[in-house]
Parts: structure tokens; sequence; C-alpha cells
């Protein structure tokens, strides 16, 4: 007989949802209008279940709403029956399914916030770590310099906020002058840029010299096909590259980490789960990369993931992090208290990932009926 706080995955529901963003998210890989997910649904034999979000992305991933919900038999067959706190063995039995990052980090999620919530502890503690206050890095979209600036002193003056991550790549000037204005008028704060592989060779030349003076570093700025030039600018000392789409996966990461293409890893649960990103965590660690965590757009729960990981790893893990995305979007089928103050968000203490589904709410927004 298997011990009471044992269990086993009985099956999964994939549901699709829709929810507009208040304003559009500009960069140089494409415009978002919303948040089009879809919410993962672990059921176990004890009647617990567990939750995760999945936002596809098609230019990063290859994975798209329909190429996920078409997996999902084929998925159930493969989990169904495995233990729940197995998630090793889980990764084990995933390894044929190529690519699908958001799909098998989402089963992983899923399968933590289930077991948590069966240990009646939060999932911080049930992944090793404690409750920690985290600096958080707002996000601020391609535009007008003097109107991202004045977004940018509208959420430090609303949440405290003094760390600011730009969405550029399309046009090198526009960027400097938006870099140079944030950093006359936050002075001590963190700003860095995200080209999102915006950029060709010539110009990363001509443009990172003039950034040192305004940003701590510089996010994806060409494309990863440039494998030596990403080499020579990652060697070149002039400016940390922090890899995020490049480093997709364990192995990418160890990769471009020791070849000098990044200097900094972003690490995004949405795409390798608690138990792959632990391992990102712990590679780096060894070779003395800093990493931070990144957005993928997520809404509430995904934001969630980001808070309860960072604080398994807060020894390492002291940069700010992307956890503030939820807030761009005009509802949510979220509900869970995640409340940013300071500058910081705090943990919800409450067992699992802290966060319920509004039933009402995923009704409306569902696409799939």
């Amino acid at each position: 007989m298997m011990p009471s706080h044992e269990a086993v995955i009985s099956g999964i529901e994939l549901i699709p949802y829709e929810i507009r963003l208040s304003n559009p998210v500009h960069a140089s890989v494409g415009t978002w209008n919303s948040q089009s997910h879809v919410l993962l649904i672990l059921y176990t034999d004890k009647n617990i279940t567990g939750f995760a979000e999945i936002p596809p992305r098609l230019m990063i991933y290859g994975e798209t709403i329909k190429s996920i919900l078409g997996l999902k038999d084929e998925i159930e067959t493969i989990i169904k029956g495995h233990n729940l706190f197995d998630r090793d063995g889980l990764w084990w039995k995933l390894r044929f399914i190529e690519g699908n990052n958001t799909l098998k980090a989402a089963l992983d999620i899923a399968c933590v916030d289930a077991a948590s919530k069966l240990l009646k502890i939060p999932t911080y503690r049930f992944l090793g770590g404690d409750s920690k206050p985290i600096q958080v890095t707002a996000l601020l979209g391609l535009g007008e310099p003097d109107k991202v600036l004045s977004e940018a002193e509208e959420l430090n003056t609303q949440y405290g906020i003094q760390s600011f991550k730009i969405k550029g790549g399309i046009n090198y000037q526009r960027d400097i002058e938006i870099c140079k204005k944030l950093r006359n008028k936050f002075t001590d704060s963190i700003i860095y840029l995200d080209a999102n592989h915006g950029y060709d060779i010539t110009t990363i030349n001509k443009l990172l010299p003039q950034l040192t003076k305004y940003i701590d570093w510089i996010e994806e700025p060409a494309s990863g096909g440039y494998i030596v030039s990403r080499r020579q600018i990652g060697n070149s000392g002039i400016i940390p590259i922090l890899g995020d789409e490049m480093c997709r996966t364990v192995e990418e990461v160890a990769s471009k980490v020791l070849d000098g293409s990044c200097q900094m890893i972003s690490i995004k649960t949405a795409r390798t789960g608690f138990f792959l990103s632990e391992k990102i965590v712990n590679l780096c660690s060894s070779l003395g990369i800093p990493v931070l965590i990144g957005t993928q757009g997520e809404g509430l729960l995904g934001v969630a993931c980001g808070v309860h990981f960072t604080c398994l790893n807060h020894s390492y893990m002291n940069l700010p992090g992307e956890l503030m995305y939820h807030l761009k979007a005009i509802d949510s089928i979220f509900l869970g208290k995640y409340p940013i103050s300071e500058g910081m968000i705090r943990p919800n203490n409450d067992y699992g990932l802290g966060i319920n589904i509004d039933w009402d709410k995923l009704n409306f927004y569902r696409i799939d009926k």
C-alpha cells in the first residue's frame, strides 16, 4: 500500500485562454497584444490538483496553443500513474519528446504545486528554500524615449521599482537615447537592454561602446546564428552579455557559458520548470556566472513560480527578477496574493504556489468553447 503522503498522477487537463494586455508590448521579434496561454491542471489519485501556466512562443520554442493541445493524449499516456514526487523520473520519461519546452516545464511545475499542497507546505519550502522579499525588475517596451521614461517614473512612484529592462533592437540610436535618459534619472538603479537578437554585427560594434556608460548589461544583442561574432562580443569584455533565447536548456547554457558567449543567464521556469532550472543554477554557481529570473510574459501563476524558485536560491540569485509582467494584463484568471511594494515582491505562504483559479473568469476567457 502506498504511504498516505504519496500520490500518483491520474490525468491532466489543458485549457487555452486569452486575456488582452492593457497596452501592446512591442519587441524586435514581434508584438504581443494579449496573454494567449494554456492552463494545465494536473490531477492525482488523492484529489489534489496542481496548476501551471503554459506560455507558448512559436518564435522561440516552436510551440503554439494548437500544438500543445494536440499532445494531450500522448503526454497523459506517458505520465499517468507516475509518482508525483519522482521529478527526475518524470523528466526521464519525457526525454524523447523533442522541444515542447513550456509544456514539459509545466508538467514539472504542476507536480511540485500538487506535491506541496499534499504536504501542506508552500512550494519554496518543498524546494528547500525560505521566504524572502525579492527585488523586482520592470519591463519597459519599445516606444518614444520620453514616453518610456514616463512609464519608468510611474512604476517607481507606484511600486518603488528601481530596476528596469528596456526592450530594443530595432533603432540603436533610440536605444542609446532611452538608456541615457533612464540613467540620468535613475543614477543608482539597475538598467539593462534586451535587443531580442535585433542587431547585426556592424551595429553592435558601434552600439556597445556607447552603451557602457548607461546600462549594466545587454541581453541577446545578436542572432544566435552569428556564432563566432557572439563569442567575440562576449569575450571582448566591453559589457556583460545576458543569455536568454540561446540558453533554453541546461546543455545550451553550458555551451554558451563555456565558449564565452554569455557572462550571465536568464532562467525562465516556464521553459525549464523547477527541476532543470535548479540544474542551471548549480552549473552557473559552480562557474561564478550570475543568474536572474526572466519573464516569459506570464500571468500571476507564472510569476509565482519565479518567486518561489528565487526563494530556493536566494543566497546566489541576488539580482532583481522580472516578476511583474502579470500587471500588464487587463484581468486575471488567477487568485493569489503577491503584493509589490518598495520595489519588492513577497511570496505567498499558502500551500503550494498559493494560487487558485477563478473558474468564472476562466470560463469567460477560455477560447476552446
